[in-house]
């Protein structure tokens, strides 16, 4: 069998182009890579185009140095002086006393006031007591009230003032006795004032004398008047008795 050859077709040519295309090809590449490193880098301007260096360092913004404060100026505030309050006055105490009192029912009995005014100046008393409404509604003195006027209460023929008077020249402390809301005058007349029973008929106690009601207005107002007139008159001071319901009889009718 006879030794195969292969066929010898000759040496190989390499290609001169291929270094060519590789070194266009990095060319192109490389400008790209700057193109697109100094795009932002590239300004145009009045002047041209200017190319600042991406890759510098930027010096920092020199921070604005702070201006000096200027020290406020010392003030030395003189304190204001306190004003000492003033002293209150000190109350002067009433002197206290005791009462060495005379009672008088009847201020229009002149030998009663003479015998009043000679104890005051001998000094055995210095307050008097005068019932000024006694128990049956009667009056020591004219009253202007109209109740009073209605109901005949005004009984006095005499001065009350008058006497009052003289009382208070003797130095005399003046209580004046009211007989508040047992009445057998005024209840009797004035109906609207009147304790009364359940039929509407006027109560009356065992000794048959009528009374007011406390709690009408009316009757409240009475008393009052008569207070403020003998207040008026000169008396020092006013004591209310039988200021209250009845006490005796039979109060629940």
């Amino acid at each position: 069998m006879a030794r195969g050859y292969r066929s010898y077709r000759g040496r190989r040519r390499k290609s001169k182009a291929f270094p060519v295309i590789m070194a266009v090809f990095i060319l192109l590449l490389s400008l790209a890579l700057l193109y697109l490193g100094l795009n932002d880098a590239i300004v145009f301007s009045s002047e041209g185009i200017l190319i600042h260096n991406p890759f510098a360092k930027k010096e920092p913004e020199p921070s604005p140095s702070p201006s000096p404060t200027s020290k406020p100026d010392l003030v030395i505030e003189s304190p204001t002086p306190e004003k000492t309050p003033e002293p209150s006055p000190t109350p002067t105490p009433k002197q206290s006393f005791s009462l060495n009192a005379a009672y008088l029912p009847d201020i229009s009995d002149p030998v009663a006031t003479a015998g009043i005014i000679q104890l005051a100046d001998k000094g055995v008393i210095n307050a008097v007591i005068i019932d000024m409404k006694h128990d049956d509604g009667t009056l020591g003195y004219i009253s202007a009230n109209q109740y009073a006027v209605q109901a005949g209460a005004n009984v006095a023929e005499h001065d009350a003032r008058e006497i009052v008077e003289q009382f208070r020249d003797a130095g005399l402390y003046l209580v004046a006795r009211i007989s508040a809301f047992k009445d057998n005058l005024v209840p009797r007349k004035v109906q609207s004032t009147s304790v009364k029973v359940q039929s509407g008929v006027i109560w009356l106690d065992r000794d048959y004398h009528g009374w007011m009601n406390p709690y009408l207005q009316e009757a409240q107002d009475y008393v009052s008047d008569i207070a403020v007139e003998l207040a008026d008159m000169g008396f020092d001071e006013i004591l209310l008795e039988n200021c209250c319901f009845p006490t005796i009889g039979r109060p629940q009718l």
